[in-house]
């Protein structure tokens, strides 16, 4: 039976293979001596300082107990540096959607699969494992809401959906980036009673987006990788519609027959790297006496802020911020809005300095640019 270390440091991984590597500079051409649940293994330094070791075997799933010392040319031995491997090979269970939440006309409460509502933004209700990433699918497999779990393993999504028959399912993603098996979708009949409107005003009313990971509508000011979007709009019946646009320079391409009796502009902003684009723009305090808009590096006394960002349209946003003791943590997931906003309300924070950052990646990392910081007070 293999005794846990005790004051080791946690690391996870789910490579059972995984290379360890380091640095020790002042040690170069002396030995690193690996010590993998009471096996030994020795590697040279190099004359940079560097190291690596790679487990000849694959480690099986769950802790293993780690240690690595130097030994210098000389002979004398530096002091262990212990860690606990958890290896982790297993996806989460597969997530349940319980019903769909219809709050909306004269008949409310929890729908179940293959019933019908009139709701168009019914809530998603399901359980998972706690703490993990749920993402809800429509059956054209674009992802259309996310949310993190709670620790008891609950979770509600509310998506917007179009008149007509929705297939949904989701996934739950855990903290080691493993992703589950969806269950059998969860049928929905959305019959709202609105009535379609009849063309007129010639107005462009949306794009699509076909290209990269995050793909569907775009609404005026979205950010989008697609270089060929789709546009829609309503024209009068059998009329020919001519569109325009502004070159890199900003001048209309027709020149002096621009601008006259046309539709209001669409915009959209077109870049091949859009991860590079999000930003946390500002944040929201609505506690207290003092409350509106707050910037970075601004003093607050709400302890749930709302954060406010821009990302490309549809994608799945990370919001990660750094704790009172200095660790980096996933604060939730957000998909970006049609027209390339975002927000998402905190937990409740305990007071002290925070720096939020939104990213494309689920795991947290150091050195990230464009911190947004708040300073929260009782």
């Amino acid at each position: 039976m293999r005794t846990a270390l005790t004051n080791a440091r946690q690391l996870w991984t789910i490579d059972p293979q995984r290379t360890f590597s380091g640095s020790a500079p002042t040690e170069a051409g002396g030995i690193m001596e690996i010590v993998m649940d009471s096996t030994v293994y020795t590697v040279t330094i190099a004359a940079d300082g560097s190291w690596s070791w790679q487990p000849p075997f694959p480690l099986a799933e769950g802790p293993h107990n780690l240690s690595v010392r130097t030994i210098d040319r000389a002979g004398n031995i530096g002091a262990p540096s212990l860690y606990i491997v958890n290896v982790d090979l297993t996806a989460p269970d597969q997530p349940l959607i319980i019903g769909a939440g219809d709050d909306f006309g004269d008949k409310t409460g929890l729908v179940s699969s293959g019933q019908q509502t009139d709701d168009r933004t019914p809530t998603l209700k399901g359980v998972d494992e706690p703490d993990s990433i749920v993402r809800l699918y429509n059956e054209q497999n674009q992802l259309i809401g996310s949310v993190k779990a709670s620790s008891n393993g609950y979770w509600e999504i509310t998506p917007t959906l179009a008149n007509g028959e929705h297939s949904l399912y989701v996934t739950a993603t855990n903290g080691r980036g493993y992703v589950s098996q969806a269950l059998e979708a969860f049928t929905l009949t959305v019959a709202d009673g609105a009535a379609v409107p009849v063309p007129g005003k010639v107005e462009i009313t949306h794009a699509q987006d076909n290209a990269g990971a995050a793909q569907g509508k775009l609404l005026d000011g979205a950010l989008t990788d697609d270089t060929t979007p789709t546009l829609h709009g309503t024209a009068p019946a059998s009329s020919n519609v001519l569109i325009q646009y502004r070159d890199v320079n900003g001048q209309w391409v027709d020149g002096g027959y621009a601008g006259s009796g046309w539709t209001d502009e669409f915009t959209l902003e077109i870049d091949l790297t859009p991860e590079s684009e999000i930003s946390i723009t500002h944040a929201w305090d609505d506690f207290g006496a003092n409350t509106g808009r707050l910037e970075s590096g601004a003093i607050t006394d709400d302890r749930t802020p709302t954060l406010f960002g821009r990302g490309e349209a549809n994608s799945l946003v990370y919001i990660h911020f750094r704790n009172v003791l200095g660790k980096l943590e996933l604060l939730d997931s957000v998909q970006v809005q049609e027209d390339g906003n975002w927000s998402i309300s905190s937990d409740r924070l305990a007071p002290g300095s925070y720096d939020f950052y939104a990213d494309i990646d689920l795991l947290p990392k150091d050195g990230h640019e464009n911190n947004f910081t708040l300073q929260i007070i009782e």
